[in-house]
Formats: C-alpha cells, sequence, structure tokens
C-alpha cells in the first residue's frame, strides 16, 4: 500500500461490518468476551466510529450519555431525518446544548457487568470534565437496564449527582416475555428424548447471558450469582431502588391502542413503565410515563413524537449553559475547537489494526465454531448411537457381542472427532502465520 494512494478514512457511522459485529455480541458476546477475541467490543465512548477515550472529548457544561439497546450500536442515534425519523443525539445537542456522547459495548455480557463499566467510564469521564453542569442519560431497551445497574453500583460516586434526568425508551424493567419464550422451549426440547430436539434446544440455549439477564431484569451479580440461568422460569431478581432526586421518565411505546399488555411488541407496557407494584423502593413518580401510540420497539428510539416528549420535559433551553464555560477555552481565551477529521496517513496505522484485527477475530471465530462444532455433533452423535446398543445389550446371546462392537464404534468415533480438532488446531496456527505475514508485507509497503 503506498503513500501515494492512502487508503480512506473510515466511515463517520457504522457501517455493515460494526452491524454485523454488534449482532453477534449480542448473541454470543459473553464468549467472545472470555475468549479474548478481537471481535468482542469492550464499553467506550465513540465518535466519528472510533473509540475515544473520556480525556479526549470536548468538554461541555450540558452532556447527554446514549446507551443503546441489544445487538445495536451508536447509530440508531443518528439516522437521517425524515417524517418517521430524528437523530435524537445532535437533534439535542442544536435545541438544549447538550453535547452527545455515544456508548458502544458489548450487549451479550451480564446487564451488571455492563453496568459496572459504564460506571467507571461515567467516573473516569467525569474525572477529566470536572466542569460539567447536568449529566443527561438516554438509554433503548437493553441500555435503560444498563444505565440503572451503573447508578446502582456507583451511587456514592458524585456523577450521580450530576444527574438531573433519566430517560429509558421502552427498557424492560420487568422483563422481556420473548426471553421467557425462549426459556420455556428450551426446558421443554431439552425434556424430549430424541436427537432432533435436543440439538434444537442447544442451540436456541447458545444465547448469551446478556439475553438470558433479560429475562427478569437482572441489575445486580446477586441476580445470577450460584443460579442456574437454564431454569424455569425461576426469579431471583433483587429489588433494586431507584436512584434518589433524579426523575426517571419511561417511553412505553403501544403497537397498538387498547392492548397494553402488547407494548411495543417486544416490551409489554407493564415491563416499560417499570410498574412492580411496590415492590420496587423509591418507585418513581406515575406522572413520568408517557405512552406513545402507534410505536413499536425501535421506533421509541427514533420517532420525533417520542422526541418532542424529551425535549418538552427537559424544559425550555436556558441559553447560558450553551455558552462555553472556562473549561472550553485554552490559554488565550479562545474557545476549544470540536474533534477534527484526522489526516488520512495519521488514520492509517489505526485503520490498518482496526482491520487485521477484526480478520484475526473472525478466523478466531471460524476455528472455536469448528472445535465447538465437532463436540455438538460427537455429543448427539453418540446420545443417537446409544439407544440401539441399549436395545441389543438386553437380548440373550447377543448382550456380550453387542458390548464389544459398541466399544469398537465409540473407539471409533472419538478417534474421528479428535482427529478434526487435532487438524482444526494445526490449521489455526497456520492461518496465525499467514494473516501475520500478510500484515506484515502490508506495513513493509507503506
Amino acid at each position: 500500500m503506498s503513500k501515494q494512494n492512502p487508503p480512506p478514512l473510515p466511515p463517520d457511522k457504522p457501517g455493515l461490518a460494526e452491524h454485523a459485529v454488534s449482532a453477534l455480541n449480542a448473541w454470543i458476546g459473553d464468549d467472545l468476551a472470555e475468549q479474548g477475541n478481537a471481535l468482542h467490543q469492550p464499553m467506550a465512548f465513540m465518535q466519528r466510529n472510533r473509540v475515544f477515550p473520556p480525556a479526549e472529548l470536548p468538554h461541555a457544561a450540558r452532556v447527554c450519555v446514549w446507551i443503546h439497546g441489544l445487538g445495536c450500536n451508536e447509530s440508531m442515534w443518528m439516522l437521517e431525518p425524515s417524517n418517521t425519523v430524528l437523530p435524537f443525539g445532535s437533534t439535542l445537542e442544536r435545541d438544549h446544548g447538550y453535547l452527545p456522547l455515544y456508548v458502544r459495548y458489548n450487549t451479550g455480557q451480564r446487564i451488571s457487568h455492563n453496568g459496572a463499566q459504564l460506571a467507571a467510564l461515567l467516573a473516569t469521564y467525569m474525572g477529566a470534565h470536572p466542569n460539567v453542569q447536568e449529566l443527561l442519560l438516554v438509554g433503548h431497551s437493553m441500555g435503560g437496564l444498563v444505565i440503572r445497574s451503573a447508578c446502582h453500583q456507583a451511587q456514592d460516586d458524585s456523577w450521580t449527582t450530576k444527574i438531573r434526568h433519566i430517560f429509558y425508551l421502552g427498557s424492560p424493567h420487568l422483563g422481556a416475555p420473548l426471553e421467557r419464550t425462549a426459556n420455556v422451549a428450551t426446558h421443554l426440547l431439552s425434556k424430549v428424548d430424541t436427537t432432533a430436539t435436543r440439538v434444537i434446544g442447544e442451540v436456541i440455549n447458545t444465547r448469551s447471558k446478556g439475553i438470558k439477564d433479560l429475562r427478569y431484569g437482572n441489575l445486580s451479580d446477586q441476580d445470577w450469582l450460584d443460579f442456574d440461568p437454564d431454569a424455569l422460569l425461576e426469579n431471583q431478581r433483587v429489588a433494586v431502588p431507584w436512584l434518589d432526586s433524579v426523575r426517571h421518565h419511561r417511553i412505553v411505546g403501544e403497537l397498538l391502542s387498547g392492548l397494553g399488555p402488547l407494548g411495543d411488541a417486544v416490551v409489554p407496557s407493564a415491563s416499560a413503565q417499570g410498574d412492580a407494584r411496590g415492590l420496587e423502593p423509591g418507585a418513581p413518580d406515575p406522572s413520568d410515563v408517557q405512552r406513545m401510540s402507534g410505536l413499536h420497539h425501535l421506533a421509541v428510539a427514533q420517532h420525533p413524537r417520542v422526541y418532542g416528549v424529551i425535549s418538552g420535559r427537559l424544559g425550555p433551553v436556558n441559553k447560558q449553559s450553551l455558552q462555553p464555560d472556562e473549561s472550553d477555552t485554552d490559554s488565550t481565551g479562545a474557545a476549544e475547537p470540536p474533534l477534527q477529521q484526522d489526516n488520512p496517513q495519521d488514520a492509517d496505522p489505526e485503520t490498518a489494526d482496526a482491520r487485521w484485527n477484526r480478520v484475526r477475530g473472525i478466523k478466531q471465530l471460524i476455528h472455536n465454531s469448528v472445535d465447538r462444532g465437532a463436540s455438538f455433533v460427537e455429543r448427539h452423535h453418540r446420545h443417537a448411537a446409544e439407544k440401539p446398543f441399549r436395545i441389543l445389550e438386553q437380548v440373550d446371546g447377543v448382550a456380550a457381542p453387542a458390548k464389544l462392537v459398541e466399544q469398537i464404534y465409540f473407539g471409533v468415533v472419538d478417534a474421528s472427532y479428535e482427529s478434526v480438532r487435532v487438524v482444526n488446531k494445526l490449521v489455526e496456527g497456520v492461518d496465525d502465520w499467514v494473516v501475520d505475514e500478510l500484515q506484515a508485507r502490508e506495513q513493509g509497503e507503506e
């Protein structure tokens, strides 16, 4: 790759590759994190589709942190405006002066884990920007639960005192019935002793711990420690207090008017409004619930009517708050410049590294899938093959030969699947060398 033809800058917004990685993180993100796979998305502030450390972000008197839901990323707040869509982040900055800070994270990890990471991220940001006067939090779906978990785990941190409003857009405070349905389905399938049902049940059950936390809206480690996540509809969720001195605005989508239990077709109305019948300590004001008729689950994070509710509840614009404070100026008194686009040559190393890391992540995912797939097929192969041998062992005169044949048969089965794993490991080593070599050659041509 020559200097005369530098690579283009990465796109300002997440593209198809980022969307695919976000979806993958939703389904198996807990596994990706445990494996140290490069496709794992650690929680971070994102600007222009790039990770920015908190200290490198701009100063502002008012800051709004936007937290997406399951399988999404920050692009959900940046869509092109239309009659049914509004980019909430930039519009709120224009109308109320809140600097938008977008968070991207691995939605397949435990909600309590992401809550702890968000609390740490906000503490780091506020430590680097002590002159922030107000912190506004907005979360869609799972993102709202991550916010509640973060506030619960950081109630003594100073950044929580900067919060006046939190908006939850279609967040399942009492859980999501789709996850409970998946729990019932896998449980029933596991009780039917056929290879087909067992395979289907195991495939469904590969969904991440983050998804399973949505069953009852788990917020703390206590909700899942020493607990079987595959148990049938067992709920040991511990009631978590709502953060004091904060208005908790809950936006409830109702796709079909008059069918409140349906909600936005993903989260029922009762769950989205957090109506726990007094079981939640410090229950928020019922007047801070806004039902939005005709809106589905994603629309509650994008529709102009929802933005109108957010804007209206924040009140009129305070022009004074839009002026830069002392932290926004340098020693000459000039306002701090906004984030600038990088020079292509400066951005190239980071772009190349990110690209090759993604290649390594995909490679590792493929080889892990082959390895797990071999074990998966072997397990069900053995289960299916054991049945006829069990029958033959009950027949007089056949039992002894059947036992011998069984031992030989399963010896061959074990050797066959182990050979697949050994070859896969050897190929993985070759792939590692090829990727390293290709990256080194690319860097040598620059």
